[in-house]
């Protein structure tokens, strides 16, 4: 029997990447395709962690579903079991708690009252909507969604180097039809 392995971070990875293009265009809703950017970001990291648990560490699938662990948690599991240390006030990891709260504000959004001071006309809302940005909308920006594609693609590199059971380049973040042949015991 064949089996066949797809890797949805591979695919994650890749909507990021679409998304992200799509935004450069420009066009009307450009920054609703940096919303689904950043977000598959984070999905893809998450994606591979749990690829990476699953394959590196026997207990992963039980410890995940008993724990419900946090990303961080993840991947100090799985960090200590590589023997890497993951410093989260540099490149690229600086970029893992500012991801993941994004995540978790548009999973788990909720209403947000924001005050803002303005001059004149006191009355006029479009006046005030004028210069104003949510969180998402400060998050959403070109530079930090390219930083935030480019990171993770090179911390998961680093796991994946890492790994004992790593992948080449190509079948990494290949998901060729979204499957490739592996030998499965």
């Amino acid at each position: 029997m064949d089996y066949f392995q797809h890797n949805i971070f591979a695919e994650h990875y890749k909507s990021a990447k679409l998304f992200f293009k799509t935004a450069e265009f420009k066009n009307d809703g450009y920054y609703y395709n940096l919303v689904a950017s950043n977000l598959f970001c984070a999905l893809c990291f998450e994606a591979y962690l749990n690829h990476l648990g699953a394959i590196e560490i026997n207990d992963w699938e039980q410890w995940d579903l008993e724990n419900k662990p946090n990303i961080k948690a993840k991947l100090l599991k799985i960090s200590n079991k590589l023997n890497f240390k993951i410093d989260y006030r540099n490149k690229p990891y600086s970029i893992i708690t500012p991801l993941f709260e994004y995540r978790t504000l548009v999973v788990h959004g909720k209403t947000k009252i924001v005050t803002k001071k303005i001059k004149t006309p006191p009355n006029n809302s479009k006046a005030c909507m004028l210069n104003f940005a949510s969180d998402m909308e400060k998050f959403c920006t070109f530079d930090k969604t390219k930083i935030n594609l480019n990171s993770i693609h090179k911390i998961i590199e680093t796991l994946n180097k890492k790994s004992n059971f790593s992948l080449s380049t190509n079948r990494l973040w290949s998901i060729g039809n979204g499957s490739y042949q592996i030998k499965y015991p």
